[in-house]
């Protein structure tokens, strides 16, 4: 047999005992995804406070950076104000 039709074979068989499975332990299922879902709360809301504080630094030194860039300007402002005198 070719190996595409032994993956299509066995992807049917899991997918029936799988879902046989499923139906005959639903409760356990359930206790399952309940029980699961409070670490990936968990696992999400320390991303999310991470991606915040990273994106709060980013903002501080984009702040810094535009304050230096505007200050250059001025200097050189004042620079080219004194060559044309």
């Amino acid at each position: 047999m070719k190996d595409w039709v032994k993956e299509l074979i066995i992807g049917f068989v899991l997918l029936v005992v799988g879902a046989f499975l499923t139906v005959q332990y639903w409760a356990e299922v359930i206790k399952v995804i309940l029980g699961v879902l409070g670490p990936i709360l968990l696992f999400l809301g320390i991303i999310f406070l991470w991606i915040g504080v990273e994106d709060k630094k980013l903002e501080k030194e984009l702040e810094e950076l535009e304050k230096e860039l505007k200050e250059e300007e001025k200097q050189e402002e004042k620079k080219e104000e004194e060559q044309k005198k």
